[in-house]
């Protein structure tokens, strides 16, 4: 029996109610990045996201992450809560996601990182996927790394071994990395990011702050923050606070920790985030604990309607963490 029959009967006989019933005290954040559907890039589908955003509009009470924080302050937290939240700032979050968001007349919290939108920097995910979707097929040799085969039959498998090891590497080796793959397979990097890894842009982010939108930062360069020197620690976290201020006249009062996971959010970033925002979301799932609102725990989004039904009914609290590295 598939499990998309087992959810059906699960659903037919309450199973899902229920669940959702019991933790109605506990509100779900939900962690997205790209809405999308393209070959080689993960995301999730505008139909798929569509279908979703009208599940959890008939089951949830959707707020954003600033409601959240403000219902908390008052102690009057509703039952049911959900929030959206996307991360980066991508393009399609205003081509595809928000149309929908607003239609359904929900709200959501976009992470935005500053240089990425003022379109001075690459996402470096977004840069290396750009190297291996233009690379003609080859193979090279990495130190530290081996032999790596490139074509576009291995795209995904090629990107999540060579994105695993620049996880590894500090900002500055990830970017000395990435510019010499770029040099061995005589591809120029283009300056600024081309689509479809290209973002939104402020004055389209204003439009959606008029439409609902909340606003948080995500740093300026998307740097794992546990792995920069502490000065650069500080910029990352105030300078991008600041710009969204000078652009969008917002105070951001969140940061999404950059990659999100335990090890990328050591105790000295969350002592630091702590100093210039109310609270931080991370990148895996994590019971919401009012308590310890520098660690927000999220559901990472899925492209199967199936697999949402289950995540957004407490269900699967170990599912993947989402799609991004």
């Amino acid at each position: 029996m598939s499990k998309k029959v087992i959810v059906s009967i699960l659903e037919r006989m309450g199973a899902l109610a229920l669940s959702r019933y019991l933790n109605r005290h506990s509100p779900l954040i939900l962690m997205y990045h790209r809405v999308l559907k393209h070959e080689l890039i993960p995301g999730t589908y505008p139909e798929i996201f569509a279908e979703q955003m009208a599940y959890i509009k008939k089951h949830f009470n959707v707020i954003n992450m600033s409601q959240l924080l403000m219902h908390l302050e008052q102690d009057n937290l509703p039952e049911r809560i959900l929030v959206l939240t996307f991360d980066d700032g991508h393009y399609d979050f205003y081509a595809n996601a928000w149309p929908v968001i607003k239609q359904h007349g929900l709200t959501a919290t976009l992470f935005v990182t500053t240089n990425f939108i003022d379109q001075q920097t690459w996402l470096w995910p977004d840069l290396l996927r750009y190297l291996l979707m233009n690379a003609s097929p080859c193979e090279l040799t990495f130190e530290g790394l081996g032999t790596v085969s490139i074509s576009t039959t291995n795209l995904l498998a090629t990107w999540n071994k060579l994105g695993d090891f620049c996880l590894e590497l500090s900002s500055e080796d990830r970017n000395t990395f990435i510019k010499n793959m770029a040099s061995q397979l005589k591809i120029s990097i283009p300056e600024n990011p081309q689509t479809p890894f290209a973002p939104t842009t402020w004055p389209q982010i204003s439009e959606m702050i008029n439409e609902g939108l909340d606003v948080g930062s995500h740093s300026v360069t998307h740097p794992i923050l546990s792995k920069i020197k502490p000065d650069q620690l500080i910029t990352e976290l105030v300078a991008s606070k600041a710009r969204i201020r000078e652009i969008l006249n917002v105070n951001a009062i969140g940061i999404c920790y950059p990659n999100g996971m335990p090890v990328d959010i050591s105790p000295e970033v969350r002592e630091e985030a702590s100093k210039h925002y109310q609270y931080g979301v991370v990148a895996y799932p994590k019971k919401f604990n009012a308590k310890d609102l520098m660690r927000i725990g999220r559901i990472g989004a899925t492209n199967d309607i199936t697999k949402f039904k289950v995540k957004t009914s407490y269900l699967s609290r170990a599912e993947n963490i989402g799609e991004y590295k």
